[in-house]
């Protein structure tokens, strides 16, 4: 049965999804198009966030950072932000310790919690959609349908109304439902592997380091946040996880202490945990009629290298590379400026799951001849400093 007329609202672009990457898309097209975002469950204002946060967070790499400036979000977020200047990688005996000075100064990236991060993108979003030329707003319903047409493709929403637009963004995660209502298949593999993750708080300062630990089991991470505390993601097996996920308190900073040996002071866990199964997905394809997927609604990567949100921030680069020349007369939903966009970004997204995949399983492998290999590059990382500045630079991007 079709909607009265009164209840279709006219937008440009819809974007589904309130998270990282619809945030920060929509900041991106604010300026340019009328916007409208898809979420059921906005972000709090910061003042709003609960002190102990979620126990995630995200180490949004220096490639990425040079993108968010672009698009005026900065602000909101530098104050969030915990710049890293050094990463120090630990495999049994051998240890690899990058440093910025050895890269002109300039920070890796920026260590940041999950929660502030988001509520700091609604804040960019909200002041850039009432500034000059800025049109932007939040729709607080959720989407259950879709229907297109050669002009149009329209948001079914479950109050009863609809939007309708020329182009419509799918950042709505790992469980897309906009690629479900597209028809888009997914290739999806799981890991033996579960990550915990949580914040701590700690008597002495973190030097704005990152802690990687290389464990046959999965690696264990501590990423510098703002203040005197940090994240941590501990990746092991299922059944390990879920003990270990069950340990009080003071036996979990225990079995941390035995990796910091008192580096930290006295620690004192800062979040609640969270514990989810870890697996990798990649959409079939980005783009339908009128309607294209960015971040984790189109693939999804292990945690190894953090890679998954700066995968998507590149992703909304090309994206709006494109839609830039839709400015004025141009469809933004034009079929060549979609394909276009996965033509560039889909086969660069496989090159990074192939290489995730490759280390989630050569730094987790116990089997002699590879931990043999993987120690000599640890030492030859360690010992040839252009080898080392080659493969920081590289790090550094996504």
């Amino acid at each position: 049965m079709r909607r009265p007329a009164e209840m279709t609202i006219d937008t440009d672009i819809i974007v589904v999804g309130g998270g990282h990457a619809g945030l920060t898309v929509a900041c991106g097209l604010s300026a340019s198009f009328d916007v409208t975002l898809i979420d059921p469950d906005p972000a709090p204002k910061l003042a709003d966030l609960p002190a102990a946060g979620c126990g995630r967070s995200i180490a949004m790499l220096a490639g990425s950072v040079e993108i968010i400036r672009s698009l005026g979000v900065w602000p909101e977020l530098a104050r969030l932000a915990s710049p890293i200047i050094r990463t120090e990688v630990h495999e049994t005996s051998e240890r690899v310790v990058y440093d910025a000075d050895e890269l002109r100064g300039e920070p890796f990236g920026y260590g940041f919690e999950n929660g502030p991060l988001r509520a700091g993108l609604a804040e960019a979003f909200a002041r850039l959609s009432a500034g000059p030329g800025g049109h932007g707003r939040v729709n607080t319903s959720r989407l259950v349908g879709l229907r297109s047409n050669a002009h149009h493709i329209v948001a079914e929403l479950a109050d009863g109304s609809s939007l309708r637009a020329r182009l419509l963004i799918g950042a709505d995660g790992r469980g897309s439902k906009v690629r479900t209502l597209a028809g888009i298949g997914v290739g999806a593999q799981k890991y033996p592997q579960s990550a915990i993750t949580f914040i701590i708080e700690h008597d002495q300062p973190h030097g704005h380091r990152v802690r990687e630990f290389i464990r046959p089991e999965g690696p264990l991470a501590f990423l510098s946040l703002s203040g005197n505390r940090t994240g941590v993601t501990w990746v092991d097996g299922p059944d390990a996880a879920d003990a270990l996920n069950a340990l009080p308190d003071a036996a979990l900073i225990a079995r941390l202490q035995d990796y910091l040996a008192g580096e930290l002071g006295e620690l004192r866990l800062a979040s609640p945990r969270s514990i989810y199964p870890l697996g990798a997905l990649h959409a079939d394809r980005y783009a339908a009629p009128r309607i294209v997927l960015i971040g984790d609604a189109a693939h999804g990567v292990h945690p190894i290298h953090a890679q998954g949100f700066n995968m998507g921030v590149q992703d909304i680069r090309a994206l709006l590379d494109q839609l830039s020349s839709a400015k004025g007369q141009r469809d933004p939903g034009a079929p060549d400026l979609l394909v276009a966009y996965e033509r560039e970004r889909r086969p660069a997204n496989t090159g990074r799951l192939i290489m995730t995949d490759m280390l989630a399983r050569v730094l987790g492998s116990d089997w002699l001849p590879v931990r043999q290999a993987r120690r000599s590059a640890f030492k030859a990382l360690s010992s040839v400093t252009p080898l080392r500045r080659f493969a920081a630079a590289r790090g550094m991007q996504a």
